[in-house]
């Protein structure tokens, strides 16, 4: 029976372990944990608590990339030490006693390069332990012999396959001496060496396995006494087993299929049904699998365990002390050690069931069976034989064995047996049900149960019907008839007693014609009267039972029948204090009261449900203090309940708008009704004006020589756009030197401007008539006045100004004044400065002022230059703008760009400076869209320096934004280094060791690699360590991140996925950018999805979102009436910059067609990567709000 275990529980230790060992380090009777780490060169010691918990791992520094620690007191001071297998020689770790050892030392002797699959065993039986390990790189097995003081003699070195791993030791061919076998990864064979009598062993025997055997193991699989072989095979997802001979060969392998790339592989009993298990790591599906043996050489199919990132060694001991064998496991990828605690199976127990035939068709004959506990999938076989039965006995469906199953979480399961009627008088007969052969779980006592059939032929069985609801009534009596049916005609005449019981009083709720029915010989039936009594009082709903208590010739059987009388005498209704309210202009708006009250019994509890309707909308229009479900509660006693609307003031003009509170349902009262009046209307009556004002566009202008020109003002409303307003204007001349009739043809202008129904505002030009004449500059207003549509003028007057054009008499050359002038911007944003700007404060009287050179760069005006923190354009007519660079942005501080430049006009120069003043946006802006991160050691700093060491670039917004996401998600940096790897920009794979890591020094840490390094990584790669794991080691090591604190320093901003959809959504929805509170409230929406559901959860939350956009007042007045073809062309827009292309169009019409959600196709086209790429500068790198 395969064992059961229970829920996981994670160790974090350090970077890559390998193998680990269990001993009792400190000897407290608890068994302990030591796990060699291959990147962090250390071993991590974990220390039991006795019941499968460890204390936080201890970390011992060793040398280059351990594999395996061996655990035993080589040192012969009663204390158990750990010898490490590394890179190199063992090292020592010699014990004191408590479960603390003292520093790595390294064990002399061994002539080999490397020692990584170490074992320490008395291979010749003096009482000293040995050293027995491979010599990895040179194919070799290495044997020291022990001095019994922690040293050892010179090792002797025996040839074995290519990339010899994990030996295993044992007697192979009863000769009494321990014998060696190594798994050879690099072939597809193990190497068998048997001991001579003088210590040394004979040359190796080889045995073809599956291909890259990465360990072997030895054990007695078929009880015949010999010891025989096991060996997992990486490549090949499988496992090879090697019956022995006993004579130190053994028969060819048998190889089965594994799950997933195979690592080490171990034996144990772990059901203890004393037949030997196997315990394999599958690293490529992240688990741990266990094979139990069937005690022939063979083995079950796999029961399997999640694991940790990367699982390489399991292991099975019993760590909690309870006699049952616990599963660790090391996962390199995740560097943490995953244990299993082993449980008691459940325990299985059946219950007899007896079951009256009846006259025809089957009765079941149901027998219960109970599990222990409900915790895995326990199944049972059963079988049914007969005793005093009959096979006519069973109905249809009858199965003499089958198998029991427990639905998930379920205490019991029932096998149902079924029993054919019949008309047969005979004695009562039994039959036994037995539960075999039991799958997780055992069974209690002898699993039998008795079933037992009762005959039912005489006399006939006598039956009630008839109940039924009934609503009271108000006065009279309404009649319900209970009839008493027999099963068969009798002979005899039968007397039915009945009881009658239940919540209604009889005498006052109801009365019977009789309490018994005789049913005469040779009838079927007889019937008494319940007589339901109608009343006005409001009362809860009453049960009248009637059942039989006894019966004369005829047996009792069937329900008793219930005569519900219902009450029906309570109702509600609902009225608001108020018919009509203003909304306000400002503070905390006027208020209306609704009332809902009910009539009848009060004596009782009870909900009405009212739900809010009409044009006016909730939280825009008004606020109310009905829940959100509308549900209000009265408890006994309560008369009545009242709820609030109260308004939300605004200055928009709007039409009227109703708040409708309509009862919907009542409950938890019986008989309760909805009275009248079941509605209340309040209605919200505007009391706003619209504001208008005119403003100067482009009126400041040159008068020309000839003809007119056009002098532009807007004329702009607030308060809506719902009507049409037309203003008069008129134009007079003001200023100094005011404009007359003649700068206008002869007369001063002057009309009406309408801003039409819709437009928030309107154009109006004045034209002005040029002339020769050199003069002042001229102003003129244009004046506002009796505006239609009840509006306010705010702002009545704009003013112009005519500018001279005619030249005066020359004036000889001077030379250019230059003027320092200064500006600020927000990262995100551009800054434009409208002449006078930069060259305007500037001279060059008679002459063009040109810009010959900027911060020492040639230049020339309409030239774009780059600064520390961003780029400069200076314009002929004295404006310029300035746009931040994101690749420069610093977000921890304000900063200023410095520019000097140089002036020629009248081949003179003059030079003067600018200085532009960049901030980051405000820490709650950017708290919207996402993440400053100021440390290079945090998992952000890990990407960047992957892009660093990989791409030679840094990361781009929309990359640091994905992977971040998918790390958050539970991916890893070295899952991250790999889609690098693979991908285009990459350029292919570089499969020289030397070239690639080379290549990773000269990214990140912009030198070539010293010796040590270069050599450490490059035989990481051809021991099978990943290039993806070698660019995280590189790339997150101090000297990378130390590289990278000057980027850090100046923060790096990571913008969070979820809050960058929501926006993207904005934009493809509602064609704006998001406000600060809509896009806080939506992302929070969002997380909360993501957080319960994980990638899923986000999906649906971002629909949700767009469902509630597709459904706001916003997108109703900006998109109402739109077709399918044109809300596609609408997202395409807002979302990519362009109209939709005929296959887009075409896919997603049909899409909707097909009845695909609007939210569904919005999300589609918004997530995609061409809307990523676009909308960037204005989210990723742009952080625009709407107001």
């Amino acid at each position: 029976m395969p064992a059961t275990f229970g829920t996981a529980t994670t160790t974090l230790v350090e970077s890559e372990p390998w193998e680990l060992s269990a001993a009792d380090l400190n000897g407290d009777g608890k068994l302990d944990l030591v796990v060699p780490n291959t990147a962090s060169n250390s071993l991590s010691v974990l220390i039991g608590n006795g019941d499968g918990s460890f204390r936080p791992a201890v970390n011992y520094p060793v040398s280059s990339s351990p594999i395996s620690g061996a655990l035993a007191d080589v040192t012969g001071d009663g204390k158990i030490d750990i010898v490490v297998g590394i890179n190199g020689a063992p090292s020592l770790l010699a014990g004191n006693g408590d479960g603390t050892f003292q520093a790595a030392a390294g064990i002399a002797g061994g002539n080999a390069l490397q020692s990584y699959w170490l074992r320490a065993v008395d291979l010749n039986a003096d009482g000293k332990l040995d050293l027995a390990y491979t010599n990895f790189g040179p194919n070799q097995l290495v044997v020291q012999y022990g001095n019994g003081d922690g040293t050892f003699g010179t090792g002797a070195l025996y040839s074995v396959g290519n990339l010899p791993r994990a030996p295993a030791i044992g007697d192979f061919n009863h000769d009494g001496k321990l014998d060696i076998v190594t798994a050879n990864s690099g072939a597809t064979s193990v190497s068998v060496l048997l001991a001579n009598a003088d210590g040394t062993y004979q040359s190796q025997v080889p045995y073809p396995v599956g291909a890259s055997p990465y360990s072997v193991a030895t054990g007695d699989f078929n009880g015949d006494g010999n010891l025989d072989l096991v060996t997992a095979a990486l490549n090949a997802n499988s496992y090879s087993v090697l019956l022995g001979r006993g004579d130190g060969t053994f028969q060819p392998a048998l190889t089965t299929a594994a799950q997933g790339n195979s690592n080490e592989i171990t034996v144990a009993d772990v059901d203890g049904d004393g037949k030997l298990d196997l315990i394999i790591a599958n690293s490529s599906a992240n688990q741990v699998g266990i094979a139990y043996g069937q005690g022939d050489g063979t083995f079950s199919a796999w029961q399997t365990l999640p694991t940790g990132g990367g699982p390489y060694t399991a292991i099975a001991v019993d760590l909690n002390g309870d006699g049952r064998l616990d599963l660790a496991v090391t996962n390199r990828v995740s560097g943490t050690v995953t244990t299993y605690m082993q449980s008691t199976p459940p325990t299985l127990s059946i219950t007899g069931a007896t079951v009256v035939e009846g006259n025809s068709g089957t009765a079941d004959a149901a027998f219960v069976v109970t599990r222990s506990d409900t915790t895995g999938s326990p199944t049972a076989t059963y079988t049914i034989t007969n005793s005093t039965t009959d096979g006519a006995d069973f109905g249809p469906g009858f199965q003499a064995t089958g198998t029991v199953t427990f639905a998930a979480g379920a205490t019991t399961a029932t096998i149902n047996v079924p029993i054919r009627g019949d008309t047969l008088y005979e004695a009562s007969e039994t039959f036994t049900v037995a539960l075999s052969n039991p799958q997780g779980a055992t069974i209690s006592g002898t699993g039998q149960a008795t079933g037992t059939i009762t005959n039912d032929d005489a006399p006939p069985t006598v039956t009630l019907s008839g109940g039924t609801s009934i609503a009271e009534g108000n006065s009279g009596t309404t009649v319900v008839p209970i009839t008493a049916t027999l099963s068969a005609v009798s002979g005899l005449a039968t007397t039915v007693t009945l009881a009658f019981g239940g919540t209604a009083t009889q005498g006052t709720d109801y009365t019977v014609s009789s309490t018994t029915i005789t049913i005469p010989a040779g009838s079927l039936s007889g019937s008494v009267n319940v007589n339901v009594l109608g009343d006005t009082a409001v009362e809860p709903n009453g049960t009248a039972t009637v059942t039989i208590a006894t019966a004369t010739n005829a047996t009792p059987a069937g329900a008793a029948q219930t005569v519900t009388i219902q009450n029906d005498d309570v109702s509600y209704a609902i009225t608001a204090s108020a018919a009509a309210v203003a909304e306000g202009s400002s503070g905390a708006g006027n208020a209306v009261t609704y009332t809902v009250t009910r009539t009848g019994d009060m004596t009782q509890a009870g909900v009405a449900t009212v739900r809010l309707s009409g044009e006016a909308t909730r939280g825009d229009d008004y606020s109310t203090t009905l829940p959100a479900n509308g549900q209000i509660n009265f408890v006994a006693g309560d008369a009545s309940k009242t709820f609030t609307v109260t308004t939300v003031p605004d200055t928009t003009v709007e039409p009227n708008e109703r708040v409708i509170a309509t009862i919907t349902g009542v409950s938890g009262q019986g008989g309760a009704t909805i009275g009248t009046p079941a509605s209340a209307t309040t209605t919200i009556t505007n009391d706003d004006q619209y504001g208008v004002s005119i403003t100067a566009t482009d009126a400041s202008k040159l008068e020309g020589n000839t003809g007119t020109t056009p002098f532009t003002f807007t004329v702009s409303r607030t308060g809506g756009t719902a009507d049409a307003i037309t203003l008069a204007y008129a134009v007079t001349g003001s200023g100094a030197s005011a404009a007359d009739a003649a700068d206008f043809g002869g007369t001063l202008p002057s009309g009406t401007v309408t801003i039409a129904a819709g437009q928030a505002s309107t154009t109006l030009m004045i034209n002005v008539t040029g002339d020769g004449l050199v003069e002042a500059d001229d102003g003129f207003t244009v004046t506002l006045s009796n505006a239609t549509a009840n509006a306010t003028i705010v702002q009545s007057t704009a003013i112009g100004t005519i500018r001279n054009d005619d030249q005066p008499p020359y004036t000889p050359p001077t030379a250019p004044t230059a003027v320092a002038d200064t500006g600020s911007v927000t990262l995100g944003t551009a800054l434009t400065k409208a002449a006078p700007g930069v060259l305007a404060n500037d001279s060059g009287a008679g002459a063009t002022l040109t810009v010959t050179a900027v911060n020492g760069q040639a230049a020339n005006v309409g030239k774009a230059l780059a600064g520390a923190y961003g780029n400069l354009t200076l314009n002929a007519d004295g404006s310029y703008s300035y746009a931040p660079d994101f690749a420069k942005a610093v977000f921890t501080g304000s900063v200023v760009d410095h520019f000097t430049y140089t002036d020629t006009a009248n081949g003179q120069t003059a030079t003067t400076s600018l200085d532009i003043a960049v901030a980051p946006p405000s820490a709650a802006t950017l708290a919207l869209f996402g993440t400053v991160v100021t440390n290079p050691a945090s998992q952000t700093g890990g990407i960047y320096g992957l892009y660093t060491a990989l791409l030679n670039r840094v990361p781009d917004a929309l990359g640091l934004e994905g992977f971040s996401a998918a790390i958050q998600a539970g991916s890893d940096l070295t899952t991250v280094a790999s889609a690098l790897l693979g991908s285009a920009e990459r350029g292919g794979t570089v499969s020289d060791p030397t070239t690639y890591v080379q290549g990773l020094y000269a990214n990140a840490l912009h030198r070539t690699a010293d010796a040590g390094g270069l050599n450490f990584f490059v035989n990481e790669l051809n021991a099978g360590v990943s290039q993806a794991t070698v660019a995280v080691q590189i790339a997150t090591s101090s000297e990378a991140q130390s590289l990278n604190t000057p980027a850090f320093q100046r923060g790096v901003f990571v913008t969070d996925a979820i809050d960058a959809g929501v926006a993207r959504l904005y934009y493809g929805l509602l064609n704006r950018s998001p406000d600060a509170g809509g896009l806080g409230s939506f992302e929070g929406l969002v997380k909360q999805a993501a957080a319960s559901g994980a990638a899923a959860g986000a999906i649906q939350g971002l629909a949700t979102v767009a469902n509630v956009m597709l459904g706001s007042p916003e997108f109703a007045a900006t998109h109402a009436g739109q077709t399918s073809a044109a809300y596609v062309d609408s997202l395409y827009v807002g979302a990519l910059g362009r109209h939709a292309d005929a296959a887009g169009a075409s896919y997603f019409g049909a899409e909707l067609a097909q009845g695909v959600s609007r939210a569904t196709v919005a999300l589609q086209i918004v997530e995609s990567a061409e809307a990523q790429v676009h909308l960037v500068g204005v989210i990723e790198q742009g952080f625009q709000l709407t107001a």
